[in-house]
């Protein structure tokens, strides 16, 4: 178990299988203190207690970050920018270290596998390519 010298308080976008993943290895002092989709049917459902926002609503919640956790971060950044959140408190699979404990971090060459599965289960493309599937390898706990 790592400890923390202080405690983040963190809004994860993202309530779908990437989320589902990664929960149960979640570092202890991160403190999820919303959800955030662009699905509407998610709105004001809670997830493991804590409620989903929708995106216009995040200027509202005292958070230190934003954690995207979704095959989609490259359009997610854009509308986080849009919506005039600050981007240097966004993260995303890039810096998954920062969530999920260093022992339980396996170095792999992309998380192109996800974003595979996510697009034949949406039936949707990226309109970019991650940094990370082009130029370097990323962070994956398993």
């Amino acid at each position: 178990m790592v400890k923390a010298v202080f405690d983040i308080k963190v809004i994860i976008f993202g309530t779908g299988r990437l989320y589902i993943k990664y929960k149960k290895k979640i570092k202890d002092n991160v403190t999820i203190v919303a959800f955030c989709d662009n699905d509407r049917s998610r709105w004001g459902e809670f997830i493991d207690g804590v409620v989903v926002l929708p995106p216009d609503k995040l200027l509202q919640v005292d958070y230190d970050c934003i954690f995207i956790l979704t095959v989609h971060a490259f359009e997610i950044r854009k509308q986080l920018n849009e919506l005039g959140v600050d981007m240097l408190k966004v993260y995303d699979m890039d810096h998954i270290e920062l969530l999920i404990p260093h022992n339980n971090i396996q170095y792999i060459r992309s998380y192109r596998k996800d974003a595979a599965d996510q697009k034949d289960t949406d039936n949707d493309t990226r309109s970019q390519p991650y940094r990370a599937d082009i130029v370097y390898g990323t962070f994956l706990a398993f």
